[in-house]
C-alpha cells in the first residue's frame, strides 16, 4: 500500500504540472541565437561551406536558387523560433534543418554543436515558449506535462553528464594536476583573444593562480550533479559555472558554446526562484530609484 502511494506520488508529481517553464524558454532562445549567428555569419560563404556536399548529394538536386530558399526558411524559422511558437513540427523543422547543415560541413564545427544539437532534440517535447513568446501553446494536459517533464528531465541530466565527464577527464590528465593545463591554453594564440594577452600575463606567470583555476574546474564539474541539487550549494554552483563560461567566452572566444552553456545552467533554476529573483531585482531597483530621487 506503501508503494502504490508513493507511485501514485510521482505521478502525480510528473503530471499535475510543467515545471521549469522560464529556464526552458531562456534555452530555447539562446539556441536559436546561436544558430542565427552562426547562419548570419556563414552567408557570404555559404555556397563554399555547403555547395559540394549538397549539391552532389545522391539524394538531393539542390542548385544555387533552391539552397538559398532553404537557406533563408532557415533563417525566417529561426527568427520566429527565438520569439517563440510552441508547435512540435515546427521545433521538429528547426532541429532536423540544423542537423543537416551541421552534419553537412564539419569546418563550422566549434564542440557546441554537439550539445546544441542533443539538446535542440529533446526541446522538441517539452513547452519552451511559454515565456518571451508570441504564440503560447495551450496544451496543459496530464500527458502534456508528463512528456514535457520528462524530457526536461533528460536535459538536465544531459547537463550533468556533461559537466561530470569534462571534469573526469580533467582529472585523468597530469597537466591539470600540475596547473600547466591552463598555462598552455593561455600561450596558444588559437585559443586566445588577443585583447587578453596583457590582462592574463600576471596570472599565468603564477603557478598558484593556475593551480587555483585548473582544481576549481575539476571539482566544479565533477562535483557539478551532486551539488546543483541542493537548495545551499545550488546559487554557488549556478554563479560559478556561469562565471566559469564567461571567462571562456572572454578569454576564448568561444562565444557560441558558452552561451549554450550558461543558458542550461539557468534552466536548473526552476520558476518560482525565477520569480523571487526578479521581485528582488525590482524591488533593489525601486529603493536604488527612491534613493536617487531623495538626494537630488
Amino acid at each position: 500500500m506503501k508503494r502504490v502511494k508513493q507511485v501514485n506520488k510521482y505521478i502525480s508529481f510528473i503530471s499535475s504540472e510543467s515545471y521549469n517553464l522560464i529556464g526552458l524558454s531562456i534555452v530555447r532562445v539562446a539556441i536559436g541565437i546561436v544558430s542565427l549567428i552562426m547562419l548570419v555569419a556563414n552567408f557570404q560563404t555559404r555556397y563554399d561551406l555547403w555547395s559540394d556536399s549538397i549539391f552532389n548529394s545522391t539524394f538531393l538536386n539542390f542548385n544555387h536558387t533552391t539552397f538559398d530558399i532553404f537557406y533563408s526558411l532557415i533563417v525566417i524559422s529561426l527568427i520566429v523560433y527565438i520569439l517563440g511558437f510552441e508547435s512540435i513540427v515546427f521545433n521538429v523543422f528547426i532541429y532536423i534543418s540544423m542537423y543537416f547543415l551541421y552534419n553537412l560541413n564539419n569546418y563550422i564545427l566549434d564542440g557546441g554543436n554537439n550539445i546544441l544539437l542533443i539538446i535542440l532534440f529533446y526541446m522538441i517535447f517539452t513547452k519552451n515558449a511559454q515565456y518571451f513568446s508570441i504564440y503560447k501553446g495551450k496544451n496543459n494536459s496530464q500527458f502534456r506535462n508528463s512528456i514535457h517533464n520528462i524530457f526536461l528531465f533528460l536535459i538536465l541530466f544531459q547537463v550533468c553528464v556533461l559537466y561530470f565527464f569534462a571534469g573526469f577527464a580533467k582529472a585523468r590528465g597530469d597537466f591539470w594536476y600540475s596547473g600547466v593545463a591552463p598555462y598552455y591554453v593561455f600561450q596558444i594564440k588559437t585559443f586566445t583573444m588577443g585583447w587578453i594577452d596583457n590582462i592574463i600575463e600576471p596570472f599565468i606567470k603564477s603557478p598558484l593562480i593556475l593551480l587555483i583555476i585548473s582544481y576549481s574546474a575539476i571539482f566544479m564539474q565533477m562535483l557539478f550533479p551532486i551539488l546543483i541539487f541542493n537548495k545551499i550549494t545550488k546559487v554557488l554552483v549556478v554563479i560559478g559555472s556561469i562565471t566559469f563560461h564567461l571567462s571562456i567566452i572572454a578569454v576564448m572566444g568561444l562565444v557560441t558554446f558558452g552561451m549554450i552553456m550558461i543558458a542550461l545552467d539557468l534552466l536548473f533554476i526552476n520558476d518560482q526562484q525565477f520569480i523571487k529573483l526578479k521581485k528582488f531585482i525590482t524591488k533593489r531597483r525601486e529603493s536604488f530609484l527612491n534613493q536617487k530621487s531623495n538626494y537630488i
